[in-house]
């Protein structure tokens, strides 16, 4: 169970005071030290780390008495909080780090980069909902959709932008996720394409993704930062979007 509790993210100590506390209830700062195992030393350093994410509670008695709070609400609490601190990084460390951006790319401003693999592409798809200001236009197989994704899009729905999404299969295992996507408020379109993903960002930025298809997990992304090739790419996604069968 101590290992368990570490990858929840408590530390080695941590753990073994919670446990101990579930073990014996409520305990004194030396008597728990001696049950756990836990240096003297670092006793209270660690109840009190434990008492700020909510894994413990402090009875103001004399001596201080430590005890456990209720394992489910304690990991509830704890993982909420963790969630929000994790969405709030994941909102505010990209635009922090495009500050840095202009220090790195050629004075020409025209830039493609090639990524592969599905580890690498995957934050590129998050990232153009998250950073898009006025629209996004997407082509895709509609096979699968990470709860990541259906959230961001969900998020740029409730900011205002206009998203155009053009599935290129509609067939029985797909066209659950297609209604469910149009109900989000996203206009859906079908035009078969094979084996090509693209989308584009605000008219300045395009993604284009194409995918082994004997292996889904084999990928190559390519984010366009030429506003040229962008245009282009883009009228060739609105030429589709005309020519598409609407779906009901």
């Amino acid at each position: 169970m101590e290992q368990e509790l570490k990858k929840l993210g408590l530390s080695k100590y941590e753990s073994k005071v919670y446990l101990t506390l579930i073990k014996y209830g409520s305990l004194e700062g030396r008597k728990l030290s001696k049950l756990s195992s836990v240096p003297q030393s670092k006793i209270y350093e660690v109840l009190y780390k434990l008492a700020e994410k909510k894994f413990v509670s402090i009875l103001e008695v004399k001596p201080k008495l430590f005890k456990a709070i209720e394992p489910r609400t304690a990991i509830k609490s704890f993982l909420l909080a963790k969630k929000l601190e994790i969405e709030t990084l994941e909102r505010t460390i990209p635009n922090k780090l495009k500050s840095l951006k202009k220090f790195a790319e050629p004075q020409t401003g025209e830039l493609i980069t090639v990524y592969r693999g599905e580890k690498n592409t995957h934050p590129l798809v998050i990232n153009k909902f998250i950073t898009s200001q006025k629209y996004v236009k997407d082509m895709f197989t509609f096979e699968y959709m990470p709860n990541s994704v259906l959230r961001e899009i969900i998020r740029c729905i409730e900011r205002g932008i206009k998203i155009q999404m053009l599935a290129t299969k509609k067939n029985e295992d797909n066209i659950n996720l297609i209604r469910k996507i149009k109900k989000l408020g996203v206009g859906v379109k079908y035009f078969p394409v094979k084996e090509i993903r693209l989308a584009i960002k605000d008219g300045v930025e395009a993604y284009q993704m194409i995918v082994n298809p004997k292996n889904m997990l084999d990928r190559v992304s390519i984010v366009i930062e030429s506003n040229e090739l962008t245009k282009a790419l883009e009228h060739y996604f609105d030429y589709l979007w005309q020519k598409a069968e609407i779906i009901k």
